[in-house]
């Protein structure tokens, strides 16, 4: 499953980003919810 995280804290992001990847998800990380949002329309 693809997966967007938008988090605005480092260690938070990181921490998630590597949890779902280790469960075999496909994992992209931006750090704020307008990142995301260009992520989503690209």
């Amino acid at each position: 499953m693809k997966i967007l995280i938008a988090e605005d804290d480092a260690a938070s992001r990181k921490g998630v980003t590597v949890y779902l990847t280790n469960q075999g998800h496909t994992v992209v990380s931006v750090e704020n919810g307008a990142v995301a949002w260009e992520k989503c329309l690209s």
